[in-house]
């Protein structure tokens, strides 16, 4: 006899890292390696929310975990019904000193994945910043609205902000994330270290 039990690991997810190509790693803000991803307002990876951009050259900084040696070598997000102005994506470790990003650059096509080449930088096992940047409030991404009565809510799910930042800072200097913020579906795709 089958047994009734259900995995969530059973189903598939629609997520950008569905787009990796067979044999390689991607971790995601919006994935299980990030702790906001379940308490977004599309928890379990769904992506297809398009908000446009809060505050015109402001970093959002979002906390993932990467269980193993790895290199990133390229970086993606989901751009929606309208393309505006410039965005800049990057990694950060724990102390929030940059490890790669890819400068600010146009804004791709509409309703299209904008994939990054960023220069191959290895990482361990640790947490890590992912981070996007965009130039006006007119630019729509793909990701989840998160929302915190208080401050610190966004702060403990490792969710941070920062003002004036485009280009993305060589070290960041985060404030508290408040109020109602879009969280970016930012992907890096990866290749393990032997």
């Amino acid at each position: 006899m089958e047994s009734a039990e259900v995995f969530v690991s059973d189903f598939t997810q629609p997520t950008l890292a569905n787009i990796a190509p067979s044999g390689i790693a991607c971790v995601s803000t919006m994935g299980a390696e990030s702790i906001i991803g379940p308490y977004s307002s599309h928890a379990n990876g769904s992506y297809s929310t398009f908000t446009a951009w809060q505050n015109a050259n402001q970093a959002v900084y979002v906390a993932v975990a990467i269980p193993f040696a790895c290199t990133v070598y390229q970086m993606a997000v989901q751009i929606g019904g309208t393309s505006s102005g410039n965005l800049d994506v990057g990694i950060y470790d724990a102390n929030f000193n940059r490890l790669v990003s890819m400068g600010s650059t146009a804004m791709g096509s509409t309703n299209s994945i904008q994939v990054f080449n960023v220069t191959d930088t290895p990482l361990t096992p640790g947490t890590y910043f992912l981070a996007c940047s965009v130039s006006n409030t007119s630019g729509v991404l793909a990701g989840g609205a998160c929302y915190t009565p208080a401050h610190q809510g966004l702060r403990a799910l490792g969710v941070q902000v920062q003002s004036s930042a485009l280009p993305l800072p060589s070290t960041a200097t985060p404030a508290n994330a408040g109020g109602t913020i879009l969280v970016p579906n930012i992907a890096a795709f990866l290749t393990t270290t032997a």
